[in-house]
């Protein structure tokens, strides 16, 4: 299978797939599903899934403290989860 596997930079390989350059992709969900004329397959099972995660945080010595929790008090909003679920992302808001 080595002499198969095309590396490409990073969002390269959905767009790949939809061209018809390669006949499979593994990347994130979020990626795939942003590409239209990509089917996808599903997750991979939990014994063998990755995660990648985001978190925000704030620089105690920053010039805008209000601007600063504004957002991370819209990025702790359920209606973002909804939004990132949207789009193949999962929440794990606490």
């Amino acid at each position: 299978m080595r002499p198969k596997i095309v590396l490409v930079g990073p969002g390269e390989g959905p767009r790949s797939a939809a061209a018809g350059d390669v006949e499979l992709v593994l990347t994130l969900i979020s990626e795939i599903v942003s590409v239209s004329g990509l089917q996808l397959l599903g997750p991979f099972p939990d014994e063998v899934q990755g995660y990648v995660s985001f978190t925000a945080g704030q620089n105690p010595s920053t010039n805008d403290t209000e601007a600063a929790g504004a957002l991370l008090r819209f990025l702790a909003d359920p209606s973002v989860a909804a939004a990132a679920a949207a789009t193949g992302m999962e929440s794990m808001h606490r």
